[in-house]
């Protein structure tokens, strides 16, 4: 290399940059059309709910820095397409710092932008970019690279401030100072003030997380450690190299054999990373990873969001070793751009995909057929978009493997009037899902003392359910019995001070007495 490209300045050429990040913004262009999908349901419609964005409605859930990310943009502008934006918006941010953390670290301009294009255009990264409720993993990597960047720029307090803040936005970041050790460990660059003010960032969390009453974070239970980063790292690298349709429900498979292989060449991994930068970047986010391997392995899914820090670091890795094969003329092989531009294009079919839930779901049901996850989440959103025909056969197939397809599937056929049908599919069911579809189906049918003495007897049995008691209120309204219509309504109004349909029928029913 000559040496005025060791000595080019830190800003890399506008053409590249600029190419690069138009091309990720043409991969992702689809998905700004669409609506919303997914959980973003829970909190997309209606009023903000800051309650649940900063807290949740899970004691394992405290993510109040990625809660606000969402609430905030959610209070200005209620469109999909907005939140999707931001989304990109993050993503783009993202490139551009593993783009400087790579010319940071030597790579000349049009290498580092080639491991940012890499990382920007990867399929495997749509998730966390096209699904709103990732900001649990974008807002977190993203201040994680900043951290980084600002490392490798000799800047320790700034980036231990970033990473501070990262637990903030999801529990997995706890071990973020691991990963500056690591980095230190690799380079040889003592970065013991970041770590310091890393690891204060994370017991303010752990802090703040009991101060407001939530048990310590990230619970796994019992879990085989070499089996789930065995069946973590498997998943990694089926997405990584072998991209695909998307596959949001990916089963958590154990491998404690390969588990064990992947702890020790792991080990050995960070032994020899001293003075290699490249491996150093490449290992950077393991601690991460293999917190969400635990996570993985108690919920049962190893989804793609969890790859999105690693991948980055991977992709400043790659930058790194193509720096030091480039030819002699300062620039990146010419077939080495194929790569990226070809992951553009799955990358685009993905992020179609995420556009409405039938064909995000559909899509995963179609690549794993016996994912009964997947199938029951492609029958729902089927039922939810009034397409009950198309659901019934995949909801039978799925019905002895998910518990919750029963009471799903019970509602389908009420809406095809397939009355006697559902009744007969919820006989005997204890599940209070189950229980409440059959109480449904039998106002429906008109037999309003029968759904009315169900619901009693389940409000004596089940935990408080608001929606349980709207029904009885309206069901006591029937019969013109306004006592217990109100009392009912006020016991929703107690356990859902929110619920309009309670505070809708408590004032009609005090208009009438």
């Amino acid at each position: 290399m000559r040496g005025s490209d060791r000595t080019a300045p830190m800003q890399p050429p506008r053409a590249v940059a600029a190419v690069v990040l138009l091309a990720v913004v043409a991969a992702y262009g689809a998905s700004l059309g669409g609506g919303w999908v997914w959980d973003d349901l829970e909190w997309a419609l209606g009023p903000v709910d800051w309650h649940l964005l900063l807290v949740g409605e899970r004691a394992l859930i405290f993510r109040p820095l990625a809660g606000a990310a969402i609430g905030v943009v959610q209070a200005l502008s209620a469109e999909a397409w907005v939140q999707r934006s931001v989304g990109l918006l993050l993503h783009l941010g993202a490139v551009a710092l593993v783009a400087g953390i790579a010319r940071g670290l030597g790579a000349r301009a049009s290498v580092a932008w080639f491991g940012a294009a890499c990382f920007g255009l990867h399929p495997a990264m749509v998730e966390v970019v096209a699904w709103a409720s990732c900001r649990s993993e974008s807002v977190p990597s993203l201040l994680t690279l900043g951290a980084w960047l600002a490392l490798v720029r000799g800047r320790p307090i700034l980036a231990g401030g970033l990473l501070a803040a990262a637990p903030f936005a999801k529990e997995a970041w706890l071990v973020g100072p691991a990963c500056v050790a690591l980095w230190t460990i690799g380079t040889r660059r003592p970065a013991w003030t970041t770590v310091a003010i890393a690891t204060l960032g994370s017991l303010a969390y752990l802090g703040v997380r009991h101060a407001v009453g939530f048990p310590f974070p990230m619970a796994p239970g019992r879990v085989n450690l070499p089996e789930a980063v065995g069946a973590f790292a498997a998943r990694g690298a089926e997405v990584l190299l072998f991209p695909a349709s998307a596959d949001v429900f990916a089963p958590y498979v154990p491998h404690g054999a390969l588990g064990i292989v992947v702890i020790g060449v792991g080990a050995l991994a960070v032994v020899a990373s001293r003075g290699r930068p490249a491996l150093a970047a490449a290992l950077f986010a393991t601690p991460i990873l293999t917190a969400d391997a635990l996570a993985s392995a108690t919920i049962g899914v190893v989804a793609d969001r969890y790859f999105y820090l690693g991948v980055a670091g991977l992709a400043v890795a790659l930058a790194l070793a193509v720096e030091a094969v480039a030819d002699r003329r300062g620039r990146v092989l010419p077939l080495a751009w194929a790569l990226p531009a070809l992951l553009s294009w799955p990358t685009h079919l993905r992020a179609l995909e995420f556009t409405d839930d039938v064909r995000l779901f559909g899509a995963s049901h179609a690549l794993d057929p016996d994912n009964a996850r997947a199938g029951f989440a492609h029958a729902n959103a089927l039922q939810r978009a009034g397409r009950c025909p198309e659901a019934d056969p995949i909801y039978r197939e799925v019905l002895d493997r998910e518990p919750e397809a029963r009471a799903a599937w019970m509602a389908c056929l009420g809406k095809e009037g397939r009355f006697d049908e559902a009744l007969a599919l919820g006989a005997g069911s204890e599940r209070p899902d189950v229980r409440w579809a059959r109480a449904n189906v039998l106002v429906d049918l008109e037999r309003f003392d029968e759904a009315e003495a169900s619901l009693r007897a389940d409000a004596a049995r089940y935990p408080p359910s608001a929606h349980r008691h709207v029904l009885l209120a309206r069901l006591a309204g029937r019969r013109h019995a306004w006592e217990a219509s109100e009392a009912d309504f006020r016991t929703a109004l107690r356990i859902d001070t929110e619920n309009a349909d309670a505070a809708e029928g408590l004032r009609v029913v005090e208009a009438r007495h």
